[in-house]
C-alpha cells in the first residue's frame, strides 16, 4: 500500500468522474502504476448512475493515496474545482475518467520541469483502436517570460485556427503548479458548459512566466466518445458564448476596442449559429431570429457567418435595419415573425429543398 510523502514534488492528479464504468479502471490502473509513485490520486465522483462509485471505493480500499469525493451531478467544471480544493500537492495534473496516461508521464514532467510554471507534453489521440500523435506546435522549448507567454501563448489561443494553440486548450496533459492556482484564486467556470478547460489555460498562462514543452506523448486521450456542439446545439450555448465573451473583454479590454473578427470567441459563436441553423430546422426558425434579436453581442459574429441554410440568412437584414433604420427594422422583424409561423406549416420534405445550407 502506497503512502503519501509529503507537499514538496507531491503531484495531485484530479480525475473528475461521470459514468466512466467502462474505462475507470484502465485509467487508475494507469495512474497507479506509474513510475513515479509520489502522487495523491482524488477522484470526484459527479453524482454518477452507473457503478463508478463502486469502482472508486474498490480501488481506494487497496491504496491509500486514492481520495474519493462524492457530489451530485454540477459538471466537470464543479467536479475540477472540488479537487483543486482539496489538493496538497506542490503540482496538479488532470486526467480525464475515460483517458489513461504512460507510467512515465508524471516523472518525466517533473524531471524536465526546470523551473517553469507549467510543462506541456504531446498526445496520442485514441479512436477505434487506432493510435494518432497529436503534437504541440513548439517542439522542445522553454518560453522563458511572461511577455513571450502572452504575445505567444495567450495570443494564439485567442486567435482563430492558430496552429500554435495546438494542445494548449485541454488541462489533462499538462503540469500546473499549485501555488499560482491558489495564489491567484484560479477555478474553473461553472456557469459555461464548454471550453471551461481552454479559459483556465488562458487564466493560468496570464500568470504563468515561464512555459516548457517536451516532445514526448505522454497521455493517451479517447476521442469520439461524448455528445459535443457538433451534434447538440441549445439556446445555452450562446449564453455560455456570451459569459465567455464578458470574462476575455474584461481579462483583455483592447479586444473589446478592436472589434475585430479575428478573435476565437466570435469563431466559437459563428460556429454555434451555423450548427444551431442547420440543427433547428423551420421550426426553429423563430427562435433562431429571436436568439439574434435579443442579443447584440452575437451581432458581430451573425453578420460574419457565410455558409448558413439560406432562409437563416435573412435575419441579417433585420440586424443591420434595425440598427440603422429603425422603424422599418423592427417591421422586417415583424415580417420574419409571421413568415416563420407560415413556414412551420410547410412540410419538412419541402422546406429542406428551400434550406440546403451553403453558400454558392
Amino acid at each position: 500500500m502506497k503512502k503519501v510523502k509529503g507537499v514538496e514534488n507531491l503531484i495531485s492528479v484530479i480525475i473528475p468522474i461521470y459514468n466512466a464504468e467502462k474505462y475507470l479502471k484502465k485509467c487508475l490502473d494507469s495512474i497507479i502504476e506509474s513510475s513515479y509513485q509520489d502522487i495523491e490520486i482524488i477522484c470526484v465522483n459527479d453524482g454518477s448512475i452507473d457503478s463508478s462509485i463502486n469502482i472508486l471505493m474498490e480501488y481506494k480500499s487497496k491504496d491509500s493515496r486514492i481520495r474519493v469525493i462524492n457530489q451530485e451531478n454540477a459538471g466537470v467544471s464543479s467536479a475540477r474545482n472540488a479537487g483543486l480544493k482539496e489538493a496538497i500537492g506542490e503540482y496538479i495534473v488532470f486526467c480525464d475518467a475515460d483517458d489513461w496516461v504512460s507510467p512515465e508521464m508524471f516523472g518525466h514532467l517533473l524531471n524536465t520541469r526546470l523551473d517553469s510554471d507549467m510543462v506541456v507534453c504531446n498526445v496520442y489521440n485514441v479512436k477505434d483502436g487506432a493510435y494518432t500523435i497529436q503534437k504541440h506546435a513548439y517542439g522542445s522549448a522553454t518560453i522563458n517570460n511572461r511577455e513571450d507567454v502572452r504575445n505567444k501563448i495567450i495570443q494564439s489561443l485567442l486567435t482563430p485556427n492558430d496552429a500554435f494553440a495546438t494542445l494548449l486548450q485541454g488541462v489533462w496533459n499538462k503540469l500546473y503548479r499549485s501555488s499560482i492556482i491558489k495564489k491567484q484564486n484560479l477555478h474553473f467556470e461553472e456557469s459555461i458548459s464548454y471550453a471551461e478547460d481552454w479559459l483556465f489555460n488562458i487564466a493560468y498562462f496570464r500568470n504563468a512566466d515561464t512555459v516548457c514543452f517536451i516532445e514526448e506523448a505522454l497521455y493517451y486521450h479517447r476521442i469520439g466518445l461524448n455528445m459535443s456542439l457538433s451534434s447538440t446545439v441549445s439556446y445555452k450555448e450562446f449564453e455560455n458564448s456570451i459569459r465567455i465573451q464578458d470574462i476575455l473583454y474584461e481579462w483583455f479590454p483592447e479586444k473589446e476596442q478592436e472589434k475585430s473578427e479575428n478573435f476565437r470567441i466570435i469563431e466559437l459563436q459563428k460556429e454555434c449559429l451555423i450548427k444551431y441553423a442547420r440543427l433547428a430546422g423551420v421550426r426553429g426558425f423563430w427562435g433562431f431570429c429571436k436568439t439574434i434579436y435579443d442579443n447584440e453581442r452575437l451581432e458581430q459574429a451573425y453578420i460574419a457567418v457565410e455558409s448558413l441554410p439560406l432562409i437563416f440568412r435573412l435575419p441579417k437584414l433585420c440586424v443591420r435595419c434595425t440598427t440603422k433604420l429603425g422603424l422599418i427594422g423592427y417591421m422586417t422583424w415583424g415580417f420574419l415573425i409571421v413568415l416563420s409561423t407560415l413556414l412551420k406549416r410547410i412540410p419538412k420534405r419541402v422546406f429542406h429543398l428551400m434550406a440546403v445550407g451553403v453558400n454558392r
